[in-house]
């Protein structure tokens, strides 16, 4: 068995997040506040070493990472980890679409995916990343969704104590998650 260490970014700010628009997948920039956060991120994570770098291949997670890495990495895109497709509801304001749910755990968004369709993504991502770096540490960069799947794979948590453990409920944010996979 190997072990697969993992520090998680999120992505920093963007214009919706500022607008309490629920994004999902649809593509779009940091704001300048998302990118005072990234100078900050550089900052705090200079020193960090990594085997491997993944980002979203979203706009928002890409940007991120590569303002807080530089040049130092080079930056691999996947699609298994982009955030979850909140399909007709993506670009609704917050308040009409409401705050992470558990109907749509096992139930997709009306026409988008649900969160187990994540975590089978992010299991998909994770056994190729141990294969590729057995026993390395790797960092990604990606969206709430995929770290909630992280939290639920590594920490064996239901998706109900994933979401209602998130981060983002207490304001608790920190320049990295760190998680280990086992595979």
């Amino acid at each position: 068995m190997n072990r697969l260490g993992i520090k998680f970014f999120t992505h920093a700010t963007t214009f919706d997040n500022e607008n309490g628009v629920s994004t999902g997948s649809l593509d779009v920039p940091i704001s300048p506040l998302g990118k005072r956060q990234i100078v900050n991120l550089h900052e705090a994570i200079r020193k960090d070493v990594f085997h491997k770098v993944f980002s979203s291949d979203l706009v928002r997670a890409l940007q991120t990472a590569k303002g807080a890495l530089g040049d130092r990495y080079e930056i691999m895109t996947d699609a298994r980890l982009r955030e979850i497709n909140i399909g007709d509801l993506s670009g609704q304001l917050d308040s009409f679409t409401g705050p992470l749910s558990s109907e749509y755990i096992d139930k997709p968004y009306p026409n988008g995916e649900s969160y187990d369709d994540v975590e089978i993504k992010m299991r998909s991502f994770l056994k190729n990343a141990v294969e590729q770096n057995p026993n390395g540490r790797i960092a990604i960069f990606a969206h709430q969704a995929p770290q909630l799947a992280l939290e639920v794979i590594t920490k064996n948590l239901s998706w109900k104590e994933a979401m209602n453990n998130d981060w983002r409920n207490s304001g608790s944010f920190q320049y990295g998650w760190e998680y280990v996979y086992e595979g």
